[in-house]
């Protein structure tokens, strides 16, 4: 995978997980805060999955993979799989020379 996309996906990840690194101040605050950090972290890494799985998909089917795969990652997270999941049999996979 390029470097542009592991940067862009992390980008995402962090945003969409709400984390922000200018507020480290917060995380002391007691131990409901845990619970949060650990659905948060689910809910990131589920955003994470879907959209490097989009990217795959998407450069099999000859897609610029990092455009599908942020926009699956960063759009309304299950609604932008669910989008891709509708719009991805509009384009077949392309086949791939096998090399001997």
């Amino acid at each position: 995978m390029p470097v542009g996309a592991w940067v862009a996906l992390g980008i995402g990840v962090m945003v969409a997980s709400g984390w922000d690194p200018f507020h480290l101040h917060h995380l002391g605050h007691g131990l409901l805060h845990v619970g949060g950090w650990l659905v948060g972290g689910l809910w990131a890494a589920l955003r994470l999955v879907a959209g490097l799985w989009a990217y795959a998909d998407a450069e099999r089917r000859g897609l610029p993979g990092w455009l599908v795969g942020l926009g699956v990652a960063l759009v309304a997270w299950p609604l932008g799989a669910v989008a891709w999941l509708v719009l991805r049999s509009r384009y077949p996979e392309t086949p791939t020379a096998d090399v001997a």
